[in-house]
């Protein structure tokens, strides 16, 4: 009989040691249940976000491309104006620009004191005739060697 007691009482025991493991499994499967549930969320965003990504990889891509051969066409451009044999060259000065007529002259280097020498042809921007001149002189100081010729409206070349 006692023989009984103690093999029931090992059942039991047993039984309920079995349960406790049993509660510690199941609650170990939830939380690998909630783990992979939140790696497969992760998974998901990181999927998106690539995707995202890989699409600003091609905006980026198509930039680059659209970029270098704006580049090529601006390169070929500069060498085909590097080419082209200077006719005017701008006039800016250190006097504010205000809304004005563009005027042309000739400025002569004469007397071997300019760092240059012969002619070169300059616009200006100015809002009289006189004031053209005054601009080109203060640049380019006849007592400095420099002649300046007639001072006239600007008209582009043909």
């Amino acid at each position: 009989m006692v023989a009984h007691i103690t093999i029931i009482t090992l059942l039991v025991i047993t039984a309920v040691i079995v349960s406790q493991l049993a509660g510690q499994a199941e609650a170990k499967v939830i939380t690998v249940d909630k783990i992979m549930k939140r790696a497969v969320r992760l998974l998901e965003t990181t999927d998106q976000e690539c995707g995202v990504m890989n699409g600003e990889i091609d905006r980026l891509k198509n930039d680059v491309e659209r970029l270098a051969e704006e580049t090529g066409n601006a390169l070929s451009l500069l060498s085909a104006v590097e080419e082209l044999p200077v006719r005017f060259v701008y006039l800016p000065d250190s006097q504010p620009q205000k809304a004005g007529m563009v005027f042309s002259a000739a400025v002569h280097a004469v007397g071997g004191m300019a760092s240059w020498s012969g002619r070169r042809e300059y616009a200006v921007v100015a809002a009289r005739e006189d004031e053209a001149r005054m601009r080109l002189e203060s640049r380019f100081p006849p007592g400095k060697g420099f002649r300046i010729g007639p001072t006239c409206r600007f008209t582009p070349p043909d």
